[in-house]
């Protein structure tokens, strides 16, 4: 899928919500850092994940940014550029310029739905890992997802986000490619993407907010 800069935008708008916020929490909750660690977020988008990996590995770590979104990339690095443990990474999932078994953990979200060949990007993520390192991802089953308000314009824009995806319900189909590629302890947990009371309180503010920061 390609990245134009205001679905970039609006990915990262989306990023920095409460939703966006706690995802990030329940990631590094399940990475359960350590310091000295090289960790890799695949699609990485603006960089707000690698910025907070990047604390938890310290100065002798390594916090590493992969996307194939030049837009997304030069938002990254601006936004960690006081950050001398990152390094970001414009390249495809499927083709990652490391060292076999170089990671200590590697993370995705909403990422894997988009690669038509999700087999190939979860073989690299397994080449990369080191025994007994941690896999963490987070995908959404798009296909429950709808957006539809005013403004065609905004609505066709929401729509773009998710149309590109070659795997809408890629949770469903996960944890048997894990199983067939060799990964053990497979572990799956629902995360809401938004309360029905969120959906009525958040929702309209956040369209409204993405609408203004496109005009």
């Amino acid at each position: 899928m390609k990245f134009d800069k205001d679905i970039s935008l609006i990915q990262q708008k989306m990023s920095e919500t409460s939703i966006g916020i706690a995802r990030r929490q329940n990631i590094l909750k399940e990475l359960n850092i350590e310091g000295g660690q090289t960790i890799i977020d695949v699609g990485c988008g603006g960089g707000q994940l690698v910025e907070a990996i990047s604390l938890g590995v310290g100065v002798n770590g390594k916090a590493i940014g992969v996307d194939p979104s030049e837009t997304q990339i030069v938002s990254a690095k601006d936004r960690c550029q006081s950050f001398e443990n990152t390094e970001f990474l414009c390249c495809y999932a499927d083709e990652i310029d490391m060292d076999d078994a170089s990671c200590d953990s590697i993370t995705s979200t909403q990422t894997l739905e988009y690669i038509e060949d999700v087999d190939a990007a979860l073989n690299e993520i397994r080449r990369l890992l080191k025994n007994h390192s941690r896999f963490v991802n987070i995908s959404t089953l798009w296909d429950y997802f709808g957006f539809h308000g005013p403004d065609k314009e905004l609505n066709s824009l929401m729509h773009e986000v998710v149309k590109g995806q070659k795997h809408p319900m890629l949770p469903t189909k996960l944890n048997g490619k894990l199983e067939k590629l060799g990964f053990k302890n497979i572990r799956t947990h629902e995360i809401p993407f938004l309360s029905q009371k969120e959906m009525k309180i958040l929702l309209p503010n956040f369209m409204r907010s993405i609408w203004s920061m496109l005009h």
